[in-house]
C-alpha cells in the first residue's frame, strides 16, 4: 500500500493547537533545534525554513508526516514526538504528543508487516552492480544444468551461499537488536522522579508513566519478533557478572527487560485501584517499584548498547563474504567455458557486480576498524567528564581542563592525525581555540570549547556507527537476492 503519511489533518491540527495554547511555548531555533535534535543533519538540510514560529511548526510537522523514514530506517516524526514529549514533559497537556506518538507506532509496526523491509531508498551505483551479478547468475543456472560436469562443479556453492545467507542474516538481526536498543536509548525521558512523585493524583503523570511502560513494551516487542528468527544464540546475549558470593550468574537483558516491562506495567495500573490509592503504604511501594525499574533500566541500556556493538562487529568480522565472492568469481569462469558468447558484455556487467561485492566487503572491514578507534574514544569521554565535574567542586575548573586538554592530545587526538575530511578538521580546530582560552586563563571559553568537541566527536562515532548500519542493510538487500539462488538449488 502506497505510503501517504502517518497522522491526520486533525491530528496535526492538535499538535499545533497546544502550541497556540500556551503563551510561554514558542516553537523558536532553540525548541525547533531541541525537537529535530538526533535527526541526521542531511535530513535536517532539507528542511523549509519559515519567517514564522507557527509556520516554521506548520512547515516542519508537514515535512516530517509526510517522511515514511531514511535509509536507516529511522521515522523522524517519532524521533520528533519523543523529543517532544521529553522536553515538555514539565507542562499540562503533553498528552497530544504521546498519544500522535502512539499512533505512529501502530502504522510504523503495520507497515512493517506489509512491507518487511520498508523503507526502501533509492539503489547507489554499487548495490545495483551487485543486483546485477546475482540476477544474471540466477540466469546462468539453467545453462550450466545443461552440463553435468559444470553442474557437479557448481552445485558445491550451494553450501558456499547457504553459509553467507547464514552470516547475512545473524547481522541483519544484530542490527535490529542493536536499532531497537539504540531507539530506546535516544528516547528516554530525563528526570523521571519528578513524574512519580506527582502519582497517583497529577493525570499527566500517569499519562507518562504508561508511556514509558509502552515504550519499554514496544521495544520488547520488536526484540522478540527478531529473535523469533532462530538465527542469534541467545548465549551470545548473556552477560555474565559475579555475585557477593563469587558466583558467576549469568544475565540475559532481553528477558530482564520484557520483565522490567510486565513490572512497571503492574505498578502503573495498580495506582489506578481505589484499593491501593487510599493506602499510603501501597502507594509509597508502587511509586518505588517505578523508580527502581526506571533506574534498572536507566543503568542497564548503554552498556547492553556497547556488548551490542561489539556482538555486531564480530559478526561481520566472522562473515565469510570473502568465500562468496570467490565462488562467484568461479562460476564466472564456468559461464565462460560453457557458452563463449557471453564473454563480452553478459560476463563483463556480471564481473563488475563480483567486484562491487568486493568493494563492499572492503568497506566494511575499514568500517569495523574505524568503528573499534572511535568506541574507545567514546568511551573515555565521560571520565574527562567527569575530571571536570570533580575539578569545578574544588574550585580547580581552570587546572581540570588543562589536564582535560592534556589526554585529548594524549589518547584522542593520534586517531584522527593524518584525516583531512572536514570533521577532523573541525576537532582540530575546536582543540586550538581550547588551548588558547587556557593560555588566556578564560576558563568558561575553554569549557564551552571542550564541550563542542566533545559533541563533535560523539556526532563522528554516531556517523559510523549511522554508516555501518546502512552498509549492514545493504548487506540484508544482497541477502534477499542471494536466497532465490538458493532455493533454485535445493529445488534441482
Amino acid at each position: 500500500m502506497p505510503f501517504n503519511s502517518y497522522l491526520t489533518q486533525d491530528q496535526t491540527h492538535r499538535i499545533t493547537d497546544f502550541f497556540a495554547s500556551k503563551p510561554d511555548v514558542n516553537y523558536d531555533d532553540d525548541t525547533r533545534t531541541t525537537l529535530l535534535a538526533s535527526l541526521p543533519n542531511s535530513y535536517r538540510g532539507r528542511m523549509p525554513n519559515k519567517e514564522t514560529n507557527a509556520a516554521q511548526l506548520a512547515a516542519d510537522l508537514d515535512k516530517l508526516n509526510m517522511t515514511e523514514g531514511l535509509a536507516d530506517r529511522t521515522v523522524p516524526l517519532r524521533v520528533w514526538l519523543i523529543n517532544a514529549i521529553r522536553h515538555f514533559s514539565d507542562l499540562t497537556g503533553t498528552s497530544v504528543f504521546s498519544e500522535a506518538l502512539e499512533i505512529v507506532e501502530k502504522k510504523i509496526a503495520e507497515r512493517r508487516d506489509e512491507q518487511p523491509d520498508a523503507p526502501q531508498v533509492a539503489q547507489t551505483d554499487a548495490h545495483q552492480g551487485a543486483d546485477e551479478a546475482i540476477e544474471l547468475l540466477e540466469k546462468v543456472w539453467a545453462l550450466i544444468r545443461k552440463d553435468d560436469v559444470a553442474w557437479r562443479a557448481v552445485s558445491v556453492y550451494g553450501e558456499t551461499i547457504n553459509a553467507a545467507l547464514h552470516d547475512i542474516d545473524v547481522i541483519t538481526d544484530f542490527k535490529s537488536l542493536h536499532e531497537g536498543l539504540h531507539n530506546l536509548k535516544m528516547g528516554w525521558p530525563q528526570e523521571f522522579e519528578s513524574v512519580v512523585a506527582g502519582l497517583p493524583d497529577d493525570p499527566d503523570a500517569h499519562t507518562k508513566a504508561e508511556n514509558l511502560a509502552r515504550f519499554i513494551g514496544t521495544a520488547v516487542s520488536d526484540f522478540d519478533k527478531t529473535l523469533r528468527h532462530g538465527n542469534i544464540d541467545p548465549e551470545r546475549l548473556v552477560r555474565s557478572e559475579k555475585d557477593r558470593d563469587g558466583i558467576t550468574i549469568k544475565r540475559y537483558w532481553y528477558k530482564e527487560l520484557a520483565d522490567h516491562c510486565a513490572t512497571l506495567e503492574s505498578a502503573v495500573s495498580a495506582l489506578k485501584d481505589d484499593e491501593v490509592v487510599n493506602d499510603q503504604e501501597k502507594v509509597a511501594a508502587k511509586k518505588a517499584t517505578i523508580l527502581t525499574v526506571y533506574n534498572m533500566v536507566d543503568n542497564d541500556v548503554g552498556s547492553t548498547l556497547s556488548a551490542l556493538n561489539t556482538q555486531l562487529k564480530e559478526s561481520v568480522e566472522k562473515m565469510r563474504l570473502g568465500d562468496l565472492i570467490n565462488a562467484l568469481r568461479k562460476v564466472c569462469q564456468e559461464l565462460l567455458r560453457l557458452d563463449q558468447k557471453r564473454t563480452a558484455e553478459k560476463v563483463s556487467s556480471y564481473q563488475a557486480g563480483i567486484d562491487e561485492l568486493s568493494a563492499l566487503d572492503t568497506h566494511l572491514s575499514d568500517l569495523k576498524d574505524q568503528h573499534n578507534q572511535w568506541q574507545k574514544v567514546d568511551d573515555q569521554l565521560p571520565m574527562l567528564d567527569n575530571i571536570i565535574v570533580l575539578g569545578t567542586k574544588s574550585d580547580e575548573k581552570g587546572k581540570a581542563l588543562g589536564q582535560v586538554y592534556d589526554l585529548l592530545k594524549l589518547m584522542i587526538e593520534p586517531v584522527y592525525s593524518i584525516e583531512t575530511a572536514e570533521w577532523a578538521r573541525n576537532l582540530r580546530f575546536r582543540m586550538f581555540k581550547m588551548k588558547a582560552a587556557l593560555d588566556a586563563k578564560d576558563v568558561a571559553a575553554a569549557g564551552q570549547w571542550f564541550q563542542g568537541y566533545r559533541e563533535a566527536a560523539k556526532d563522528r562515532f554516531y556517523k559510523l556507527d549511522g554508516e555501518m548500519m546502512k552498509q549492514c542493510e545493504e548487506l540484508s538487500k544482497v541477502g534477499e537476492k542471494l536466497r532465490k539462488i538458493d532455493n533454485e538449488l535445493e529445488n534441482m
